[in-house]
């Protein structure tokens, strides 16, 4: 089974830049923004389990988890 050969095409026409798509020209740059931002759980979870122990580092595993697949999603987002 081979992967079929790429094909080229033109990229459509962008938008113009107008106080009513503004949103569209921010959007992705805030989902990018929050993907930087949300690595405060690998620093959290161990400051967590210093201080209380080792019980409540399954909230920092479940959060840690959400944000692998928040952070793929939002890479997809991003190329596409």
């Amino acid at each position: 089974m081979t992967i079929p050969a790429w094909t080229t095409a033109e990229l459509p026409e962008p938008k113009p830049l107008s106080w009513r798509n503004w949103a569209s020209f921010i959007g992705p740059g805030i989902v990018m923004m929050g993907i930087q931002i949300g690595g405060g759980e690998w620093l959290l979870g161990p400051t967590v389990t210093a201080k209380y122990g080792g019980g409540l580092m399954w909230i920092a595993t479940i959060a840690i988890i959400a944000q692998v697949f928040y952070n793929l999603e939002c890479g997809r987002y991003a190329l596409y």
